[in-house]
Parts: structure tokens; sequence; C-alpha cells
């Protein structure tokens, strides 16, 4: 077969619709994976969440919610570039790694995430639902900052604290493998990639291409429905600003800056990150991609 370079992958994607493409992503992604030769055994685990996720910590597991936010958006899980559709009203769990015991609340900054108090859950509401075990450190990408004074959330219920910042992306990491247990998400069909001793999970419910804010709120009600709180709202300030760029140098081992681009961003042939690299990607725009965590 021959080697398709990342640059006409992406090339390929920005040339037809983006729903359409997507069966073509998965298809020439794992073309380009090919090359890669796997190392074993792994060393960490990090697992990414892209988009709108509700991250429910409960007394010995992690329950993750995947609002089911609209037939425009992309579903997916799996090794960068080769992520595959996650099933409606499918539930997958996470093993091959140890758990730990239910991190502290100062463990999970409120002033870098959204974090509200757990309540009863509208689960039946959800695309889908994941199932973790609790990882050894929780990382904010793609920090958004709090712009003209204006908290990110309007109505009810308050976040336990006001955030500074909004995550784009949060991180869950695992060090410590679970040698009676296979590293798998099951039942997706996934095949763990270990590039330099990590393995990277990508898990998203986003916007395949650049959302209009009025997609974007609408989108965040579905999640603020799930939550019990038809109430809670996205400030309008933040509606038509741009998040920030990728990370140059992310703070998560083992993760490329390309990793943080969006699903829209990635369609899009961006090239480098950070303040001192060319960047000609479409910016997404608003708070589309915001995980919210319930502790």
């Amino acid at each position: 077969m021959k080697e398709i370079s990342r640059r006409e992958l992406l090339r390929r994607l920005a040339a037809g619709s983006a729903l359409a493409t997507l069966p073509s992503l998965v298809r020439a992604a794992s073309a380009l994976q090919q090359t890669r030769t796997a190392e074993a055994p792994f060393q960490r685990v990090n697992v990414l969440f892209h988009g709108l996720s509700l991250i429910e910590f409960s007394d010995d597991e992690i329950h993750v919610f995947l609002p089911n936010a609209g037939s425009d958006r992309a579903y997916l899980a799996g090794t960068w570039m080769q992520e595959v559709a996650l099933g409606r009203g499918q539930q997958y769990r996470f093993s091959g790694v140890m758990t730990g015991p239910r991190p502290e609340f100062y463990r999970i900054d409120p002033k870098q995430n959204a974090v509200f108090r757990n309540g009863p859950m509208e689960g039946s509401l959800a695309f889908c639902k994941l199932v973790f075990p609790f990882p050894d450190v929780v990382t904010p990408l793609r920090l958004l900052r709090k712009s003209h004074g204006k908290n990110f959330f309007t109505g009810e219920p308050k976040p336990i604290v006001e955030p500074e910042v909004v995550p784009q992306i949060l991180a869950f990491s695992y060090v410590h493998p679970d040698t009676s247990s296979p590293l798998q998400f099951r039942p997706l069909p996934w095949t763990p990639v270990v590039y330099g001793g990590v393995v990277n999970l990508h898990i998203w419910d986003s916007a395949v291409k650049t959302p209009t804010p009025q997609a974007s709120q609408s989108a965040f009600a579905s999640m603020a429905k799930m939550m019990g709180a038809p109430s809670l709202g996205l400030d309008p300030a933040y509606d038509a600003i741009k998040p920030p760029r990728p990370d140059e140098k992310p703070e998560v081992v083992g993760l490329g800056c390309e990793q943080e681009w969006s699903l829209s961003e990635r369609m899009s042939e961006p090239e480098g990150c950070g303040k001192e690299h060319k960047y000609k990607p479409k910016d997404d725009s608003g708070l589309d991609s915001l995980p919210i965590i319930l502790f």
C-alpha cells in the first residue's frame, strides 16, 4: 500500500464534505499509521477528552457522559488520526491500568477547570457513557482565560469555584499498567499504538466544522440538561472568542502539540503550534470544546 503523508491526508480531508469524509479519514489514517512499529510494554497512557463531556467522579470510578448534541457532530474514540465512531446508547469501559484512590478535591484545580457539584444525572440523554479508573494525573490543556471580567457561566448552579481559565481539552494520565489485564476500551475495536513508551487515546464529542455561536450554545444546553440544570448557560461574551493555539510543548508527557488540534482545525492543514510557529487553521470560535467535571 502506498504510504500517505500527513500533508496529503489533511489535504484530502479539507477537499470534501466534513461529515462525508469521516469514513475515509479512518481508512486513510490507518494506512498512515501502518508505517509505525509498536513498542511494548507501555509506560504511560494518556486519555484526552476533546469537545463536550460530563466527567463524573463517583465513589469508585469515573463516569463520562458524552452529550447527544446533534447529528452534525462527531462522536469518536481511538488513536490520533485513527479514531472510529462510538455507538449511540453504548457503554465503554477502559481497562489495563491500575486505579488509585479517588483524588482529593484540591488535585482537580477548580481555578483551571469547570467543576460543579455532583448531582442527579440524566444519563439517558447521553449519546454514550464511558467508564474509567481514577487517573494518576488530571491535566487541563488549551486554557481559555476569562475575558472582559465576565464569568464563563450564567444561571444555576454556579461552579464550586469560579474558574479563571477553562480547558478545551482534559487529559487523564495513567502511569501504572495492570499486568493482569490487557489495555482495552471495550467494546471499541481499538488497538493501542505504543510510541516512545506512551499510548494516547483520544475521545471526541465535537463539531466537525467550525460551529456558529448558536450551535455552540445549543450544544452546551444539551449538556446542561443532562446535568439537570436547564438554566445553566454560557455567557454570550464567549460566543465569538478564539481559543488559544495548541501549546508548543504540551504539559502531558508523550503528547505532540498537533494532538491538541480540534477536528475542524485538523482538516484545514495546520502548520506548527504555539506563538512562534506558522499557524493557519480555521480557528474554532466560542466554547464548543468544554469538559465539565462533576465532583
